[in-house]
């Protein structure tokens, strides 16, 4: 199957679930739609939660990226308003986790579109919730490459542990007894900055009179833990452990899914390397170029 290389300008358009405080509050309401629209780059913090290889050349337009790229923070949330807004902008996260290992650059596989042009990334969603696959990526290119049954999987992979871990980590943060540590910790301090402050938000943290406030500030911890370590979205999996390490549990597991299924001999599936159907630059000494670990074997431009 061939599938759209990701480059750097798709969009990515899509819905995620978050719990709100609309105006006067305290009141929750859970569980609302935010419509998301963002570019797969954005900002200056792109360059921390984004994964690309420049260096990769191609007659389309747009810097390559590699599975697992993610968006990172500050990704629009429209909706009505609400007092959390700033909350949920500061742990946003899209990522992209399927890539082709038919085109292996030196810091890991290209990210493609999981259905030929189009892809679903791992979005953030509330804590009740874990991350899912909400964020349509329009694969607008030329620039297309090879996408086994092994591939697929180890994606799948990826994104059901990446889930996993970022859902488990949200509701230890989100538990009652993180709350009220987090209560006994950031209360004082509020309230000796802004002793005489009336705002709603700075009353509900400060007293910690709404739970669902204080859970939605406690997930900063994993975001941030997960920002240093992968992405935004949780610990990124292909990261921590390596995804690409043999030597790892992991790795090993996600290697020997892709071999597995890539395997010529492997009759069942038939699969193996994907056929060449174009070359559009001459591989330098070592590798370089196009379509790296395979001199732009399976990899086609129009």
């Amino acid at each position: 199957m061939m599938c759209a290389v990701l480059k750097h300008y798709m969009p990515m358009l899509g819905g995620d679930f978050h719990d709100t405080i609309p105006p006067p509050g305290p009141v929750v309401v859970p569980s609302i739609p935010h419509f998301v629209a963002a570019n797969l780059v954005i900002g200056p913090w792109g360059a921390l939660t984004g994964k690309s290889q420049p260096d990769v050349i191609s007659a389309a337009t747009g810097i390559t990226l590699l599975r697992t790229t993610d968006i990172g923070p500050l990704v629009p949330h429209i909706s009505a308003p609400h007092y959390l807004l700033p909350v949920l902008l500061l742990g946003s996260a899209s990522k992209s986790e399927f890539g082709a290992t038919s085109v292996m650059t030196a810091n890991g596989p290209v990210a493609v579109c999981v259905a030929s042009v189009v892809n679903f990334n791992l979005n953030c969603h509330g804590t009740p919730v874990p991350p899912l696959p909400t964020g349509v990526v329009i694969g607008m290119t030329t620039h297309f490459t090879g996408f086994t049954l092994g591939d697929f999987l180890a994606g799948v992979l990826c994104m059901v542990m990446d889930s996993a871990v970022q859902y488990g980590l949200n509701r230890i943060m989100g538990s009652d007894r993180a709350t009220r540590v987090l209560n006994w910790v950031q209360g004082p301090i509020v309230r000796a900055i802004c002793p005489g402050a009336r705002s709603m938000t700075t009353a509900l943290f400060a007293h910690g009179m709404n739970p669902t406030a204080v859970n939605s500030l406690a997930n900063a911890v994993p975001m941030l833990a997960g920002l240093l370590v992968g992405g935004p979205i949780g610990w990124d999996i292909a990261t921590i452990p390596t995804g690409n390490d043999p030597t790892t549990p992991m790795g090993a597991a996600t290697n020997a899914v892709t071999e597995y299924l890539n395997d010529p001999a492997v009759h069942e599936f038939a699969n193996g390397e994907p056929e060449p159907v174009g070359d559009f630059g001459s591989p330098t000494e070592g590798g370089g170029g196009a379509g790296d670990g395979g001199g732009g074997d399976g990899t086609m431009m129009a």
